[in-house]
């Protein structure tokens, strides 16, 4: 685990969301999202970060995909809003393949 010599501060398992905030983006996972999504590792306190976050164009749509609904250049990277379930979702990638209202599915990957 990565630790922050000059606060102590574990910054990859934030101790809770205001925290996680200072330190960027994060989407915090509903119980059914957890299910939907077939999330395996138990995301700290159901806060996963942009880059944990895997999306990939759809066919189709389905009970388990999302939506893009926005996209945002970062200057080296590009974060995905997707909206899954009712819940907005960013997701981190290198190349934006992505265009608004495109259909997605996602995965949670392991931390």
């Amino acid at each position: 685990l990565r630790r922050s010599q000059e606060t102590g501060l574990d910054l990859q398992n934030p101790a809770d969301e205001y925290v996680a905030g200072l330190f960027g983006n994060f989407t915090l996972l509903t119980p059914r999202m957890i299910k939907m999504l077939d999330v395996h590792t138990k995301p700290i306190h159901n806060m996963v970060r942009p880059e944990q976050i895997q999306i990939k164009k759809s066919q189709k749509k389905t009970s388990h995909s999302g939506q893009v609904i926005g996209i945002n250049f970062l200057g080296s990277y590009y974060e995905i809003e997707t909206l899954f379930l009712g819940t907005k979702v960013i997701s981190a990638c290198k190349k934006n393949s992505f265009a608004i209202g495109d259909v997605v599915s996602m995965k949670v990957l392991k931390s």
